[in-house]
């Protein structure tokens, strides 16, 4: 689900989530679906007003909880600005040398502990915003994704194929965009120099792990 997604994606995701909000009212993974949903309505890169009026149309419809709708046309109405920030996202993002560097403690537990790769996903995309970052290098997704598998690896899980691994890019990016901006002066992680071996936080065992990625 990491491809490009077209119009029609759109629709029979909604349509999908539709169908399981009836089968299973109010329960968690109607919730997960639905932010899910949202993220990836803002991450999209290709809308065109067409695309947007039968999203809406769609929307309006359906029998959808009044908070799962409001979200979902919100993110429709406000989907166009979205497309100056992923010109920046490809174009000028922030770079960092060695990313498992700025993780804490407690990120690393999470990403040990955590169910799925989203949910990995999300622990990373959560530290670059806290860091400071609004927007990516290719570089900067690549260490992202080494590290989740590093830490896969140590947790004896399978050897991801490498569609799979490919299709985890458009996916953390998605995540990425839809996690909420942290004030970085309030939280203290901002983000300093290019090479944080000062912070005390890096995991030794990763750095060949990463130089083979690259």
């Amino acid at each position: 689900m990491s491809q490009v997604w077209s119009i029609s994606d759109f629709l029979s995701e909604l349509r999908h989530l539709g169908q399981l909000t009836k089968m299973r009212p109010g329960s968690l993974v109607v919730t997960t679906m639905a932010t899910t949903f949202v993220e990836r309505i803002r991450a999209a890169k290709n809308w065109t007003s067409a695309g947007i009026i039968q999203l809406i149309g769609e929307v309006q419809s359906m029998e959808l909880p009044d908070a799962i709708k409001e979200s979902i046309q919100e993110a429709v109405e406000t989907c166009q600005t979205n497309e100056a920030s992923h010109i920046k996202l490809s174009t000028c993002g922030q770079k960092i040398v060695h990313v498992p560097a700025y993780l804490t403690t407690a990120d690393w537990q999470a990403l040990e502990s955590a169910v799925s790769k989203d949910d990995q996903m999300s622990v990373m995309a959560k530290r670059l915003r806290a860091m400071g970052l609004t927007s990516l290098k290719e570089n900067t997704v690549h260490q992202v994704l080494a590290t989740l598998l590093y830490v896969n690896h140590s947790r004896g899980q399978p050897q991801m194929q490498p569609r799979a691994i490919h299709s985890m890019v458009d996916d953390f990016q998605a995540i990425f965009h839809g996690t909420a901006k942290i004030d970085c002066a309030q939280t203290g992680h901002l983000l300093g120099g290019s090479s944080p071996e000062w912070r005390g936080l890096a995991e030794p065992s990763i750095h060949e792990w990463l130089q083979s990625s690259q």
